[in-house]
């Protein structure tokens, strides 16, 4: 899920996402499909697909 300069939104949430990776409350993970999965400190984690965004746990 990389931002595109159409896309504010996405680059919105882009932007959120990078502030937690920042302040330690999150990791990224590039999966083999392209996707990216996003695991929080807290436990949960979500999957940042093209157009949505998946919570796995």
């Amino acid at each position: 899920m990389l931002a595109t300069p159409g896309d504010p939104d996405k680059a919105l949430v882009m932007k959120y996402v990078g502030q937690l990776v920042a302040a330690g409350y999150a990791e990224l993970e590039m999966c083999d499909h392209g996707e990216v999965e996003a695991r929080l400190t807290s436990g949960e984690i979500y999957l940042l697909a093209e157009t949505t965004i998946l919570r796995l746990a």
